[in-house]
């Protein structure tokens, strides 16, 4: 999907119902199975997530003026089905979080409001059992690749402790592409310092042997030697979490150089990122096939996130941008590719309803076959294998998109309270920056940064102002997505009943939500003391 791009590489040949999974809670702990159950017959899952590709940065849609292109991505979507009613988590870490866990970030880790931090002390709670770990449990061998994020101040925190075999990447949120090493700003005293080190393990050590090489490259050529020698026997799950296109803003000059009548240096870019990361996944999927593993296959592709607009990426035509709640923050493309999908299905458009903690159930149980009866914690996620491959009905209705109470409404809400009394006195706090999505309506609660509709930097057309801005100062706003995804007539006025059961479906979650995590910077964490790298500092030496 951000949006930043997440690509699936599924193979399957099950095809379950569309149910939820997960209703029951056991003990708080982590649980492996003793003796995985190993069947050839389970599909090979190659998952490629890739990050802050926004969603008109993709050939397939290419809207408004867009000279980006992706050929190879489109060939894999036009002969798929492509999802055009998914969603993700407005920032990596949530997005990662959610897709790992089956589970809302607000009710599973109080993750709703940022990123994990390479100088803070969290990551992935240990009393959940994460989608690798479901994985290897029915037989798969598991690997990683790419961009972790989800935390690494223990070494229970990495990878290889939390149901990969093997892991090939940064452990941090973004590095140098070349480099792979972090910086992260401190302030202190009115002076700005930081902390810099190396941010590239092999499985759980850090590793300098790839600085100077471009992170794609190698990520991509890790992936084709997987490939190369995987035993055929087992199932194979590889999560490739791409850092194509998040900042910095670098690729290799032959990229940049198909995109010289792209005037704007940041869009050339992005749009050379873009085109490498099409590369990578041609390049893998030619692995694929010539290891037969790809007549097995099913691919899957999405975002994290939204693009960011000083990076020169495109929603368009929708609103908004990655951090943010409006649909350009949150909706991510998306397809499913695979010579296992039925001949009807291929070359279609999903439009059910789908979120990132979907996939957990989906995978596991619809496409692997498994269950849920180890898990600890309920999953909020729904098994949409069947809706997806057959066209039913998503069995999803509710979306909750996220509840952030860490940033409140600025104390200019008249416009709101001559119409629905004081706003922190409806059934939800609308005060708080909140959104979910009930069929095809939309309520979206608080502040809400960004509130823009972007062309392509490179388009040739305009837009009148007021269909790139909306009003802003308001804290309720209600949306029908399905006539008015670009977020422009706020209907709330005119469906009042409406407004009032979301709020209570958003006050519903809330109650159920864990408090947002709190981050606190730690001097241990400083690589200088860590041998230059970004590594686990509170295990017990």
């Amino acid at each position: 999907m951000k949006i930043c791009t997440f690509l699936l590489v599924l193979i399957t040949s099950v095809t379950t119902e569309g149910t939820r999974a997960g209703s029951h809670r056991t003990r708080n702990h982590r649980t492996r199975s003793t003796k995985p159950d190993v069947s050839s017959n389970r599909p090979h899952i190659i998952f490629v997530l890739a990050d802050d590709l926004g969603f008109n940065d993709v050939g397939w849609h290419a809207l408004g003026g867009s000279m980006i292109r992706t050929p190879y991505l489109d060939h894999l979507a036009y002969n798929g089905i492509r999802l055009e009613n998914y969603y993700v988590q407005p920032m990596c870490s949530p997005t990662r979080t959610s897709l790992m866990t089956g589970r809302y970030v607000v009710t599973n880790l109080g993750l709703q409001h940022v990123n994990f931090s390479p100088t803070d002390g969290l990551c992935l709670p240990f009393d959940q059992k994460i989608l690798p770990e479901k994985l290897r449990d029915l037989g798969y061998a598991t690997h990683a690749i790419g961009k972790w994020h989800l935390g690494m101040s223990r070494k229970a925190c990495l990878p290889t402790n939390r149901g990969f075999d093997s892991f090939f990447g940064i452990v941090t949120g973004t590095a140098d592409h070349f480099s792979h090493k972090r910086r992260v700003k401190i302030r202190k005293d009115g002076q700005v310092g930081g902390f810099y080190g190396n941010s590239f393990y092999v499985n759980a050590t850090p590793s300098f042997d790839y600085a100077g090489k471009f992170c794609t490259h190698i990520n991509t050529q890790r992936a084709i030697d997987i490939i190369k020698s995987h035993d055929k026997t087992r199932p194979l799950f590889m999560y490739l979490a791409f850092e194509m296109v998040h900042n910095p803003a670098t690729v290799p000059n032959r990229y940049k150089m198909r995109y010289l009548h792209i005037g704007n240096r940041m869009r050339r870019i992005l749009a050379g990122q873009v085109f490498l990361l099409n590369e990578a996944v041609r390049n893998i999927t030619t692995a694929l096939k010539r290891h037969g593993i790809y007549r097995n296959s099913i691919i899957i592709f999405t975002s994290d996130n939204g693009g960011r607009m000083f990076q020169k990426s495109s929603n368009w035509p929708l609103r908004g941008e990655k951090g943010t709640l409006w649909e350009g923050g949150i909706r991510s493309p998306g397809f499913i590719h695979s010579p296992l999908l039925p001949t009807f299905i291929r070359g279609t458009v999903s439009r059910q309803l789908m979120h990132v903690s979907d996939w957990l159930p989906t995978l596991v149980k619809g496409v692997a076959g498994g269950n849920f009866s180890d898990l600890p914690l309920p999953v909020d996620g729904y098994n949409m294998w069947t809706s997806i491959t057959k066209n039913r009905k998503s069995p999803r209705k509710v979306l909750l998109h996220n509840i952030n109470p860490t940033k409140p409404l600025r104390d200019w809400t008249g416009v709101d309270e001559f119409r629905w009394g004081k706003v922190e006195d409806l059934p939800f706090n609308a005060r708080r920056q909140a959104a979910i999505r009930v069929g095809d309506w939309k309520l979206v609660t608080g502040l809400q940064a960004s509130p823009v509709i972007e062309l392509p930097v490179e388009s040739t057309y305009s837009l009148p102002h007021d269909v790139r801005n909306t009003g802003w100062r308001s804290a309720i706003r209600l949306y029908n997505i399905d006539a008015d995804p670009g977020e422009r007539y706020n209907i709330a006025s005119a469906y009042p009943d409406k407004v009032m059961k979301l709020l209570r479906k958003l006050k519903q979650f809330q109650k159920m939500g864990q408090k947002p995590i709190k981050f606190r910077r730690d001097s241990r964490s400083n690589p200088a003391y860590l041998n230059g790298s970004w590594s686990p500092w509170l295990d017990d030496k």
